[in-house]
């Protein structure tokens, strides 16, 4: 009974109680919650301090004056919250005991203020903006997105601050039942925050405070060590802190998990974790940053493919925007023409593009199937307002029937 939030834990272990006539022990319920000792202690300490239970040598007990079914103990457990966010906490519990899925994505979460514009500002200017939306972001949320549009279930992992978004966050993942959302919170970091500004021709600015995003700690990533193993892919990017990301590559090398890491943003370390990965989905830009190879042709982009695989990298797509991607599985070097897009908002493409990458390959797609799906869902969502807008995966057809079997 893993990844619960504080609350929802210190609810299972009232419940825990009311299941049993003799002590359950301290040492135990860690082991039970994947949590330390101390984390337990301090969850026996609130609910002792709420009378809901008696604290006895190396564990807990009933108080012998209650005698509740487990309806009335949650009832007596919530009843300083505030209604909706009890609520909130029994529904999350309820939906991810029934989601499963083959894929865990390990990413960021935002919300993103997008703001379609004429022009981008200059210095010290003041402009208006003609379209204002707030939505659900952040590439790992994204990618998470992209696939259930494609009908694919998922397990997200992120992390949020305790503020003035946090019920909405939570009554907008529970309304999703493909998305099984181990989401932990963070009491000192805000959630992660994006201003997104969206010209008319669908250039993009972004402003990213990362808030939460990066506040992991080892124990919460070890607590998720049961998830990791059941999956069979494990996807990464960038926007999370770096020893987080590592441990869970750690993890998943543990037991020989699929690792697909979209290298955004950027960073020297990447270099050294390239070994790990099964696929590796760069921009031309982030290629050029890893290999040192300028793409600036067919032949350059082939070497550039190359030199990832001597790094290590087992399967390498190489998303090339409207040109579509290069995609190479070791053995051979395949170019996957792009479909025609009206553009509208560039936003979220790539993360579009990398979760029907991930819910092709999980339903059986070699990569270059999986990928020329990818590129025509891409063109999807480059015609949406949104980074977060995901179309649905049946869309597709029209871009394949648009093509007529011709490619730009």
């Amino acid at each position: 009974m893993k990844n619960l939030t504080q609350n929802e834990r210190q609810l299972f272990i009232l419940k825990l109680l009311t299941e049993t006539d003799g002590v359950l022990l301290t040492e135990h319920l860690a082991q039970k919650f994947s949590v330390t000792g101390k984390t337990i202690r301090q969850d026996i300490t609130k609910l002792q301090q709420q009378g809901l239970l008696n604290r006895v040598r190396g564990g807990i007990e009933k108080k012998c004056d209650m005698n509740l079914d487990f309806t009335e103990i949650q009832s007596q457990f919530f009843r300083e919250f505030d209604k909706n966010l009890a609520n909130i906490y029994v529904a999350h519990v309820q939906k991810n005991l029934f989601t499963k899925s083959n894929v865990l994505i390990f990413g960021s979460f935002n919300i993103d203020i997008a703001l379609k514009i004429v022009d981008f500002p200059k210095l010290g200017e003041t402009i208006l903006s003609r379209e204002s939306n707030y939505m659900i972001g952040g590439k790992g949320m994204n990618q998470a997105l992209a696939m259930v549009a494609n009908e694919s279930a998922v397990t997200f992992v992120g992390k949020i601050g305790q503020d003035q978004f946090y019920q909405y966050i939570r009554k907008y993942l529970n309304s999703n039942k493909l998305i099984k959302d181990i989401i932990f919170e963070s009491t000192e970091s805000p959630t992660g925050l994006a201003i997104v500004l969206v010209r008319e021709d669908g250039e993009k600015e972004i402003i990213v405070n990362n808030g939460a995003n990066k506040k992991f700690t080892l124990e919460e990533i070890y607590s998720i060590e049961e998830e990791i193993q059941q999956a069979e892919f494990i996807s990464l990017q960038m926007e999370n802190n770096l020893e987080a990301t590592l441990a869970i590559i750690q993890i998943a090398k543990k037991y020989r998990r699929k690792i697909v890491l979209d290298p955004t943003p950027f960073v020297p370390e990447i270099l050294d974790i390239l070994p790990n990965i099964y696929l590796l989905t760069p921009n031309r830009t982030e290629a050029e940053q890893i290999t040192s190879i300028e793409i600036k042709d067919t032949e350059s982009a082939k070497r550039a493919i190359e030199i990832l695989h001597i790094m290590g990298v087992q399967n390498v797509v190489l998303t090339l925007a409207e040109q579509g991607a290069m995609v190479s599985d070791g053995k051979q070097i395949k170019t996957i023409n792009g479909y025609k897009a009206v553009i509208n908002d560039k936003s979220g493409v790539g993360d579009g593009f990398n979760g029907a990458l991930l819910a092709r390959l999980v339903g059986g797609d070699d990569v270059f199937t999986a990928s020329d799906y990818a590129c025509a869902y891409a063109a999807l969502c480059i015609e949406r307002f949104g980074a977060s807008n995901m179309p649905k995966g049946h869309l597709v057809q029209l871009k394949f029937q648009q093509a007529k079997g011709i490619h730009l």
